[in-house]
Parts: structure tokens; C-alpha cells; sequence
């Protein structure tokens, strides 16, 4: 009956309807209602979809990037890529950094000549091939002091704290090392190993395991119970400390880019050209030229300003 029209259910509305809207009569806001909930669902679906595509497209970035940090990371090191940096850094005075580096070049393989694939860039800095490990070592070789250690650590993917224990455990870390140890870990450590200096020379001693012990509890105590020890005279364990897999890079390292510049020469410019300006009211010259840096670039593009560090220190 047409009276009881309007409690009949929404399928029998549609039914009689026949998929006609009357939009006069009182079933307009039956199928106005229908029509608001379908294109409510529809668009909640629409929006379900494109944050399922969003998810999607997330992870699949996310993958793509830690592939190629993957790829970068096998990079370093291999015969085709950059070579991996080894800073060598004293904890007193008493420590032979140069003595430790001939030691860890020794480790390779017998037929490569004590010359074979050795480029010494400086008297502190030496790249060298190791055919038995497949990889290629910058050995950085800083002063004993808290600004040549900061500047080294900021550059390396390896560090190397010598321990010298030929004078006993008394003086074997100067008060200067320990302030190096403290400003590092404000300023962040890569990978971490330690070598002990000396220790045969107290050979069939008793103080020689007191000296042992006391080294490793010192590393471990500074750096944790995971870091690595060797000592100098062992090849074995050197070559050990050589293969030890870098670790996850320093964050402040992934927003900048950085450089090891291996081949540094400086073309002074001429009087009268852009760089050399002379100043008529002192009399004086003002120096300028054009500074060339060779290097691999590491950490994001090279696309900024470029500080240079230790630019004084011309000698070494």
C-alpha cells in the first residue's frame, strides 16, 4: 500500500524504483543517502589504496638506499674503490706509530716485494695494496697531540690506538691521551682496535702477563669488552685487526662530504691576476694562488664549500 510506503526497506525501495530517482517524491532522500554512503566507501577505498601505494613505495625506496650504501660500503677498500683509511694514533710519546705500520705491511703476502703496490704520499701518510685481503690501506700517521687525533679520527675508517708497555704500565697512557680518548668519543669513533708495544721486551718476566692483562682491561675498559687487541710482534693477530669489518657510518659523516687529499699542489698566482692583489698602503703583496687537491670524495656529493685543515703544516 502506497501509504506504507516509507517503511518499506531500502532493497524493496530499489526494487520498485526500477534504478529511477524520483527526485520530487520522498524517496529523494532514501537515494540521496544511498548515493552519500557509496561515494564514502569509494573514497575511503580510493584513500586505503593510495596509502597501501604509499607503504609500498616507502619500503621499496628504503630497500633501493640500503643497497646502495651496501654496494658504497663493499666499495671502500676493493682494488677498483677507495681505500680505506688507517689512522695510527699514540696514546704517549713513547709509541712507534711508524714501527706499527711497517709491522701491519709485513702482513702481506709473501711475493709482493716490501715496495709492491706502496705509495708513500708523506712521511705520515702511506697507501698499500694487500693482495692476501683484496683490499687497499691509507695508514695515517698523526702527531701525538688532541688536534692532529681529532683531525685524522674525522677522516678514518679505522682507528688504531697504540699502547706502548715497554717502561711498565706507569706512563704508558700520557695525561694528553686520555684527554684524545675523551674528545673522541664526544666527537664519535668509526671502528676501534688497539695494539700493545713492548711486550717482549719484558719476555719470561712475570710482569709480562701483568702487563698483558693490564693492557687488554685498559681497552676494554675505554672501549668496551668487543674491541679488538694485538700486539705488535704477532702477525697473525695484526692481520686480524686489518680484516676487521667497518662498522656503521658516523651520522654526521652522512650529511657532509669529506676528502683525503693525496696529491696537494699549490700555483701561486702573478702579480696583476685574480688572487694576487698588492696592497699600494703597506707595500706588501697579499699572497694567492690556486690550491689542487686530489682525493676520493666520501659522504654526500661534493657540491659546497670546502674547509681545509691543517693547511699550516706545509712540512709533512
Amino acid at each position: 500500500h502506497k501509504a506504507r510506503r516509507h517503511l518499506a526497506s531500502k532493497r524493496a525501495v530499489k526494487r520498485d524504483e526500477g534504478g529511477k530517482v524520483n527526485v520530487g517524491g520522498g524517496n529523494a532522500s532514501v537515494a540521496s543517502s544511498l548515493t552519500s554512503t557509496q561515494r564514502t566507501g569509494n573514497k575511503q577505498k580510493t584513500m586505503e589504496k593510495d596509502l597501501k601505494q604509499d607503504r609500498l613505495n616507502r619500503a621499496r625506496q628504503a630497500k633501493d638506499q640500503k643497497r646502495q650504501d651496501l654496494f658504497l660500503q663493499r666499495r671502500i677498500g676493493s682494488a677498483d674503490g677507495p681505500p680505506r683509511v688507517v689512522a695510527l694514533l699514540p696514546l704517549s710519546t713513547f709509541c712507534d706509530t711508524a714501527a706499527v705500520r711497517d709491522a701491519l705491511l709485513k702482513t702481506r703476502e709473501p711475493q709482493q716485494a716490501v715496495d709492491d703496490d706502496v705509495v708513500t704520499l708523506s712521511p705520515r701518510m702511506t697507501t698499500a695494496a694487500f693482495k692476501n685481503l683484496k683490499q687497499r690501506f691509507t695508514f695515517l700517521l698523526p702527531r701525538f697531540g688532541l688536534q692532529d687525533a681529532l683531525e685524522a679520527a674525522r677522516v678514518a675508517d679505522l682507528i688504531i690506538f697504540t699502547l706502548d708497555v715497554s717502561r711498565g704500565a706507569e706512563g704508558a697512557v700520557a695525561e694528553e691521551g686520555d684527554l684524545v680518548i675523551s674528545a673522541l668519543r664526544a666527537q664519535g669513533l668509526p671502528t676501534t682496535v688497539g695494539i700493545v708495544q713492548g711486550l717482549e721486551l719484558h719476555h719470561g718476566c712475570k710482569s709480562q702477563v701483568e702487563l698483558r692483562r693490564y693492557s687488554h682491561r685498559f681497552f676494554e675498559t675505554e672501549f668496551g669488552d668487543k674491541i679488538k687487541v694485538a700486539e705488535s710482534i704477532s702477525t697473525a693477530q695484526l692481520l686480524r685487526i686489518l680484516s676487521t669489518p667497518t662498522g656503521p657510518s658516523l651520522h654526521w659523516r652522512q650529511t657532509r662530504s669529506y676528502l683525503v687529499g693525496e696529491e696537494v699542489a699549490w700555483t701561486p698566482a702573478k702579480r696583476g691576476e685574480e688572487g694576487g692583489k698588492e696592497d699600494t698602503k703597506m707595500g706588501a703583496a697579499e699572497e694567492g694562488g690556486i690550491l689542487r687537491v686530489r682525493g676520493f670524495v666520501r659522504g654526500k656529493c661534493l657540491n659546497c664549500l670546502l674547509y681545509t685543515s691543517d693547511a699550516a703544516d706545509e712540512e709533512d
